[in-house]
């Protein structure tokens, strides 16, 4: 999966967004979204995958516009080599509770509806399982 998919998939919401019940896109406070190569992390195991990416409104649309960038920092972390080898902190944010757990699931699942994904929770259960696995 990590590679031949095309890379860790982004979808970033604008979490201030009144969501509505429709299922289009527009009313999901979707900001952006965007794929990064986790390649590297395959080929040497002190590898960092970082930097500033491009979030675009629509990654399956090539002329679709930047919209913002999401800094991004992917590394492999166990006892031996962690974030304590680069000198950074160990986070420290509080994980989601149920309910933002659950909003956050259900914009997701609609955006992925949108896009013609026909059953999100079969997808996700299945990537990675074959080598041409696709979402839909």
């Amino acid at each position: 999966w990590a590679a031949s998919s095309g890379g860790l998939h982004f979808i970033v919401f604008d979490d201030s967004a009144d969501v509505g019940t429709q299922g289009d896109v527009g009313s999901l406070g979707l900001l952006g979204e965007l794929k990064v190569s986790l390649r590297p992390l395959l080929d040497d195991s002190k590898a960092r995958v970082e930097g500033a990416f491009t979030l675009k409104r629509s990654i399956s649309d090539p002329a679709s516009p930047g919209v913002g960038y999401l800094e991004v920092s992917i590394w492999w972390e166990d006892t031996a080599f962690g974030a304590a080898a680069f000198g950074l902190p160990a986070l420290t944010a509080p994980p989601m509770n149920e309910t933002e757990f659950q909003a956050v699931l259900g914009r997701l699942v609609r955006h992925l509806n949108a896009m013609g994904v026909q059953n999100p929770e079969r997808a996700f259960d299945s990537l990675g399982a074959a080598p041409d696995t696709e979402l839909r």
